[in-house]
């Protein structure tokens, strides 16, 4: 004997569903989307720290000469790496 399917009553069926269970359903992400954008991140940060002081180092006489130096600008380059790969470290872990 097939089993037997159990349909929603039409009361079920007009009643909205609780959000709060939406919301905890949405939160978990596959191991797959969590590495392929933890990834990204990490490799966005690593990009832009190798990036930024390649591009330092080639433009160092002209940089030195300008008002703010070489200081702060390392500092923003490994400020802004370091903050996407914090997210993608968050991203692996959330």
């Amino acid at each position: 004997m097939p089993s037997e399917q159990r349909f929603p009553s039409l009361h079920d069926l007009q009643q909205p569903e609780k959000l709060k269970e939406l919301l905890d359903e949405d939160k978990h992400d596959c191991l797959t989307c969590r590495a392929f954008g933890g990834t990204a991140l990490v490799g966005t940060g690593a990009y832009i720290y190798l990036s930024g002081n390649h591009q330092l180092r080639q433009n160092e006489q002209m940089i030195a000469k300008s008002r703010f130096g070489m200081g702060i600008r390392r500092f923003g380059i490994a400020g802004a790496a370091l903050s996407f790969a914090v997210l993608g470290l968050y991203r692996f872990v959330g």
